[in-house]
């Protein structure tokens, strides 16, 4: 022999030695014995083993498109408060079928009046909401819909709306206005009005509760078939806001009846941008006359009266238009009688002036100003005096609670003839005589909305006193005093009704999904009163959840051998006994050495979370196998949640060693070369052997494969025999091994025969 054995093993050391585990360090050992076994020399065995130690890992890497196509909503979109809404958002050209998840990351920001705040972020599976029951949809994410739902949108949620998202390394982002519009509630002080004939009277339309603020309100009169505008005194009606954001308008008309104007019909329209067509509301006149008999001199009386007021008309209408108006007189604002807590008293005020329609007034408790309507009611009663001017008796009518005592009433009075600098008076009541002290009404509680763990919900309860500084109250759940804090909001409101003062006590938090069954109390006390505090109770009876399961992902990709963990997010499900099924294929899998199964369980203000988990070390004849969890409450008829993950095992390339001869070659005699592929996967390779260019035909005489598993990745021995021949001297002979399921470019060894 006159090769050199040696240079034929020779290899180039790879990099990562370290790195691989002692499982390859075993099966390397184990091929070594093969070697020997197969009569190849223990440098051979040696050389191969470290070969394979020497290997680098393949690492298989998802590429998508670098750009991304997003559609998103119309802006500005148009909802009305309190309607449920979805955020269109769709991206498309993405080079696969679906989403990766695991390589998806969705961002939505709100801006509103220059402040910039997150609403809902999903990132590789993972969902966080900072706005109670938003929600994003992972099937609909899969095939590129990023949209977002939130239901019952509110006025302080209107806005900017930006929809990011980002696909690995792709970006896209776009932003989109939304609108909350808040339709108004329409009304007429009247839709019959009843004036005597030659008397002035007035009908008044409030519009409340809308949002946003421009809205338009004008008058129309019909009579006798034909249409004509009218002038409010007001110029459409002044603007008073609400605590909710919205805001409500009234616009009053006044008229002077005659019985030609019987019949006649005065229209409210409204404009607002929530209704596509003007609102109308209609209230006809009624001018009543009074019984007489009727006779020819009558008539000539009637006559003679029609032609002084003709020309008395025209003397006033001159007087109106050019004599000059002198100055307003206004008393002082008196009250009809001395004021006690639950008696109704009456404000009055005298004012003096000409052209009494013209003139406006306003009433005012300390700063509020005061609505005319079920609390207080406000009438103009006209009267004449000497010199022709009119006399005005302005009235203001309520029954005070305690809380008016030392409070400053006030009627501020305008004529836009004389100036636009209101008169003002003002009468500081003082309460009289001595008041009963009675125990105070107490409701029950109620919740608004239907609580469900995930949903801010608010108990309310309506406490009726004349001492509403005399009340505290306090809340509990169960035996434990709730503290007011970030999350629970323990508010106080006051109104003004007819039987005394409302005080509105509310609690508003989240309730978490150990809030059912709990008992939530109300206390309240009236520190005038040493008797028992008054006590009212509320017990949550909280909505079933369907749960939401994430889709199933790996926590590393899988690889023969080596152990990894499925898992799967289910959350916003309620109650909090769920059962959680994993199955291979069709069979269950139980809890065992091969599997482990564990659970994840967290709180959080959307209800329960958890992280359903299942570890495993994966063989070959787990490659292509469909696993599933299957997600149920045990004691409720509801369809089970599924979720299937098909598991696609990431190919190990074959270690092939270099070519070995078995012994010395020699012309004439039978020539054995072999080699030891080994620790790979899938176990689909292609060997062939070549003399030179020419590719050899395997037969019983010219090569022998041998293939089997050893721990979960696959060996192949294989050799070439034949007679050597003088023109084998020098040959090289080659090997090639290729991996049929795979695009990577196959793997050679060569061996120089030399005699």
């Amino acid at each position: 022999m006159t090769g050199r054995p040696g240079a034929a093993l020779g290899v180039i050391l790879q990099p990562g030695l370290n790195n691989h585990s002692e499982r390859d360090r075993t099966i390397c050992r184990k091929i070594f014995v093969l070697s020997n076994s197969a009569g190849m020399p223990p440098v051979a065995g040696f050389y191969a083993a470290k070969v394979f130690l020497t290997l680098s890992a393949v690492t298989l890497l998802f590429s998508p498109s670098d750009t991304l196509l997003m559609e998103i909503f119309q802006s500005p979109l148009q909802v009305l408060v309190n309607e449920d809404v979805l955020l269109r958002c769709k991206v498309s050209d993405f080079n696969t079928a679906e989403l990766d998840l695991h390589y998806v990351a969705i961002q939505w920001f709100f801006i509103h009046e220059k402040s910039r705040r997150k609403v809902y972020v999903f990132n590789e599976g993972n969902h966080s909401s900072n706005r109670p029951g938003a929600r994003m949809n992972e099937d609909d994410l899969r095939k590129g819909n990023a949209s977002l739902y939130l239901p019952k949108i509110q006025i302080n949620e209107e806005g900017q709306y930006t929809c990011t998202v980002f696909y690995t390394p792709a970006k896209a982002e776009k932003s989109s206005v939304v609108q909350v519009l808040a339709q108004p509630k329409i009304s007429l002080s009247n839709e019959r009005i009843t004036i005597p004939n030659g008397s002035k009277g007035s009908v008044r339309c409030d519009v409340t509760g809308f949002y946003p603020q421009q809205l338009d309100i004008r008058w129309e009169k019909r009579s006798h078939g034909k249409t004509e505008s009218v002038t409010s005194k007001d110029g459409g009606g002044e603007l008073d806001s609400n605590d909710d954001g919205t805001f409500n308008k009234s616009s009053q008309i006044y008229i002077a009846a005659t019985s030609e104007d019987d019949g006649n019909i005065y229209r409210c329209i409204v404009k607002h941008q929530s209704y596509p067509n003007a609102t109308i509301l209609e209230a006809q006149l009624i001018v009543t006359e009074s019984k007489s008999t009727t006779s020819v001199g009558a008539i000539v009386g009637v006559l003679v009266v029609v032609v002084i007021a003709a020309f008395l008309a025209a003397g006033y209408y001159y007087f109106k238009n050019h004599q000059k108006v002198p100055p307003l007189k206004v008393s002082e604002l008196t009250c009809s009688h001395d004021a006690e807590p639950g008696k109704e008293v009456t404000l009055l005020c005298t004012i003096n002036t000409l052209f009494a329609e013209e003139v406006e007034t306003e009433w005012y408790r300390g700063k509020v100003k005061i609505i005319n309507g079920v609390n207080f009611g406000m009438v103009m009663e006209e009267g004449f005096s000497e010199g022709g001017l009119s006399n005005i008796t302005a009235k203001a009518t309520f029954i005070p609670v305690l809380d008016d005592n030392q409070v400053e009433y006030s009627i501020k009075v305008t004529h836009p003839r004389v100036s636009t600098i209101p008169v003002k008076r003002s009468l500081k009541l003082m309460l009289q005589g001595k008041v009963h002290v009675l125990p105070p009404s107490v409701s029950e509680i109620t919740c608004s909305p239907d609580p469900k763990p995930g949903s801010r919900v608010t108990l309310s309860c309506c406490v009726h006193t004349y001492f509403p500084k005399e009340i505290e109250f306090e809340w509990y759940r169960g035996k434990e005093t709730i503290e007011q804090s970030k999350g629970d909001k323990v508010i106080r409101e006051e109104s003004i009704s007819n039987d005394g003062l409302s005080i509105t006590a509310k609690l508003t938090f989240t309730p978490a999904t150990d809030d059912d069954q709990i008992e939530y109390r109300i206390q309240v006390i009236h520190r005038r009163l040493s008797s028992t505090p008054i006590e009212r109770m509320f017990q949550f009876n909280l909505q079933v959840l369907h749960p939401l399961v994430s889709e199933i992902a790996f926590t590393s990709n899988p690889q023969p051998n080596q152990k990894s963990t499925l898992h799967s997010t289910i959350s916003m499900f309620f109650p909090k006994e769920i059962e959680v099924q994993w199955f291979r294929g069709e069979k269950i899998i139980k809890n065992s050495d091969k599997y482990g199964i564990s659970m994840e369980e967290l709180v959080s203000e959307q209800g329960l979370f958890k992280i359903a988990k299942l570890t495993l070390i994966p063989i070959p004849d787990d490659d292509q196998v469909i696993y599933r969890i299957k997600v149920a409450y045990p004691q409720i008829a509801m369809k089970p949640t599924e979720r299937n993950f098909l598991l696609d095992l990431k190919g190990t390339p074959p270690i092939v060693p270099n070519i070995v001869c078995c012994s010395a070659p020699t012309e004439g005699e039978e020539v054995t070369l072999c080699s030891n592929i080994c620790a790979y996967f899938p176990k689909d390779i292609n060997v062939e052997w070549y003399r030179g260019e020419a590719i050899l035909e395997t037969n019983d005489k010219l090569g022998v494969t041998i293939e089997e598993s050893i721990e979960n990745t696959y060996f192949k021995f294989t050799e070439l025999t034949f007679t050597a021949s003088a023109d084998d001297d020098q040959m090289e002979y080659r090997i090639k091994v290729t991996r049929i399921s795979s695009n990577i470019s196959p793997t050679e060894r060569s061996f120089l025969l030399q005699f």
